[in-house]
């Protein structure tokens, strides 16, 4: 692994905290590990709504090996994997933690039975009492 993204919540490159869920992302960092050079890229789909995750379109011309992430969703899953790009979860954090961590090889890999599991927050069936940002949005309570 030597080329990542990671969702953002900022354009802050190496300071900036990550997003806990690709889809709804604002930015998608890419960090060269070798290097350091790190993109940022804008993430104009965030609310086009489930299936609409396109990282590979966004990151252009950058060939990422892996996408670290703390939630993801099936469709995303998929199609990262099938480009075969590594999806490792971590709880977010900045992204210059990650980077260490991934040279460390403290992250996990994502299977196919732990992604599109409800909102993140621990339960896939009622989201009363949710404080997730992303439930609070789906029910209006932003």
């Amino acid at each position: 692994m030597r080329t990542i993204c990671i969702p953002t919540e900022s354009n802050e490159g190496l300071q900036a905290t990550s997003a806990a869920e690709i889809r709804e992302t604002p930015f998608l960092t890419v960090v060269d590990l070798d290097s350091d050079e790190t993109s940022v890229v804008s993430n104009s789909d965030r609310s086009a709504g489930h299936g609409v995750c396109h990282v590979l379109d966004k990151v252009g011309s950058n060939k990422i090996d892996a996408v670290i992430c703390a939630r993801i969703g099936r469709g995303a899953y998929r199609s990262l994997s099938d480009a075969g790009v590594d999806v490792l979860l971590s709880e977010p954090q900045t992204v210059s933690g990650l980077v260490q961590a991934a040279r460390d090889g403290r992250l996990r890999p994502a299977s196919s039975e732990e992604v599109g599991r409800g909102c993140g927050c621990g339960h896939t069936e009622s989201h009363r009492g949710c404080r997730s940002r992303r439930t609070q949005r789906r029910h209006g309570r932003s």
